[in-house]
């Protein structure tokens, strides 16, 4: 049967440069009715069939519940009632390789090329007896790579207030455009001069893949709902929330200030130098018709930065006309952005922070050390305990009383120091010592977009990517961050022996993305 072809605007214009508008729909509960769920959907689709201004509709998942709708039907559904490309995601929550190898070849037999992976957010409601898993967005996009032509995007947040978290976004972020990915989209956030840092940032690294703003109509209810039950990795201060509160006693509620915020935010992304906008949040032809005329209105009158700047500061005045501060601390990888009117100097001439100093005494860096050199002792190839033990781990019998005993051993020696949980694929050396199993999603190429402040999604420990950072970064190793490509652990391995496995050359594959770009192969 010949193949579906659509409409690929999304593509076409990040090729040519021109300025994208998505709007994103949140696919309903796999529980609620599909077409009575979905009719919303399939009437903006109709409706944007011929409307030029629209370019595509992206479709969730995972997001308004655990267990929603089919993202690829649903977004087979919107393909065909409006001929445009939708951009379907895909989750990794509760998810592995074997799912998204068959959600993509369902894609592919739909006719569908867009695609954004995530990693996914905490599960709403924790399963009884298993411990949820998720699949790694670096590792989704490098699946997507190699199974066929789409195009991928992948998720970013400069929404960060602390040099841990920001630079691991910004390492994971470029991890993700080495493995594959073709376009990043930004988490919402308020804070434009994260936005600003974001692009400079990555102007000065020299990456090409285009970015897309992620935006939000923020009334004063939505903001109270976010802010409530705390939606990770959405930022919004006490100020920005009081600068609301003060608009809802207009008589209009605020909806027009609110309405007014959002197309200054458009256009502010394009002349930042995004590649265009995902809106979330508003699916009703009326009201993006009403808010496409306010930002075509904006961008005749604010023909350059410094103009949309001007506009954008008045805007977030309060009652005593003061800015709304919409950053928690003021914490950029640009020192001038921290600084009053540093906003209007052009990214070529902002100047690149220093990291902080390596701390004095350095337990992490020491413990690192130590086992490094352990294990450069022990487990390399060509060490003193490679040649002994090599010949003897090919001789345990898989799976057998012995082997069992050895994995009985491993976690009994490393949970206590590392939180070894016996994955059967130990992947300490390429993650500073720092055991992925010890984040609550598993990760090991690095975090997920929900930590705030250093702190993890779950909100019981620092996330564990900070350390793994630290370490890094005082060992002079943080390139390897973006660099090294860590496979998933496979599930049948998962309660076995990591040390026997090793030994007879068993584990999986773990990638160096600068080789592989440089032999022109993908990941």
């Amino acid at each position: 049967m010949e193949r579906r072809r659509y409409q690929n605007l999304l593509r076409e214009r990040l090729g040519s440069g021109q300025f994208v508008a998505s709007i994103e729909f949140v696919t309903p509960e796999a529980s609620d009715e599909l077409e009575g769920a979905i009719a919303p959907l399939i009437d903006l689709a109709e409706h944007i069939k011929a409307d030029s201004r629209f370019h595509t509709i992206a479709i969730t998942d995972r997001v308004k519940s655990d267990h929603d709708h089919d993202p690829v039907l649903v977004g087979a559904r919107v393909a065909e009632a409006c001929g445009k490309m939708p951009t379907v995601h895909l989750s990794g929550k509760d998810r592995d390789a074997a799912w998204t190898a068959d959600a993509l070849r369902r894609l592919e037999a739909s006719g569908l090329d867009d695609l954004l992976v995530v990693t996914g957010d905490k599960v709403k409601v924790e399963p009884g007896g298993r411990q949820v898993r998720y699949y790694d967005s670096v590792n989704m996009v490098a699946q997507a790579r190699t199974a066929g032509a789409f195009h991928i995007a992948a998720a970013v947040s400069p929404f960060k207030y602390r040099e841990e978290d920001l630079m691991n976004q910004y390492l994971k972020m470029a991890k993700k455009e080495k493995a594959g990915a073709d376009c990043f989209i930004t988490q919402v956030g308020w804070d434009m001069l994260k936005l600003k840092e974001l692009m400079a940032y990555r102007r000065r690294r020299g990456f090409a893949a285009p970015v897309m703003g992620g935006v939000m109509l923020l009334t004063v209810a939505r903001a109270r709902y976010i802010r409530q039950n705390k939606l990770a990795g959405i930022t919004i201060t006490d100020a920005l929330q009081a600068r609301l509160e003060e608009e809802a006693k207009q008589p209009d509620k605020g909806v027009g200030a609110a309405y007014r915020r959002l197309a200054l935010q458009i256009v502010g992304l394009r002349r930042l130098g995004f590649a265009g906008f995902q809106l979330t949040g508003m699916h009703q032809f009326e009201k993006l018709d009403k808010l496409f005329r306010q930002i075509d209105g904006l961008e005749r009158g604010l023909t350059h930065e410094g103009a949309w700047w001007d506009a954008w500061w008045l805007a977030l005045r309060g009652h005593e006309r003061a800015p709304v501060v919409t950053a928690p601390r003021p914490y950029y990888l640009f020192t001038e952005l921290a600084e009053p009117g540093g906003w209007s100097l052009p990214s070529e001439r902002l100047t690149l922070r220093d990291l902080d100093p390596p701390a004095s005494p350095n337990a992490e860096l020491e413990r690192y050390r130590s086992l490094d050199r352990l294990d450069r002792l022990i487990f390399r190839d060509g060490s003193p305990g490679a040649a002994l033990l090599k010949p003897i781990a090919r001789l345990v019998p898989s799976g057998g009383a012995l082997d069992r005993g050895l994995s009985w051993l491993e976690r009994r020696v490393k949970e206590p120091m590392l939180g070894c949980q016996t994955c059967g694929f130990c992947r300490l050396p390429y993650t500073a010592y720092v055991c992925p199993e010890t984040c609550p999603k598993g990760l090991a190429n690095g975090p997920c977009g929900g930590t705030s402040e250093n702190t993890c999604e779950f909100g019981d420990r620092e996330c564990m990517h900070n350390r793994k950072y630290r370490i890094a970064r005082d060992a002079g190793r943080l390139a390897e961050l973006e660099d090294v490509l860590i496979p998933d652990v496979d599930a049948t391995t998962r309660g076995t022996c990591s040390w026997t496995s090793h030994f007879r050359g068993a584990d999986p594959v773990v990638v160096h993305l600068s080789e592989i770009r440089a032999k022109g192969r993908r990941a």
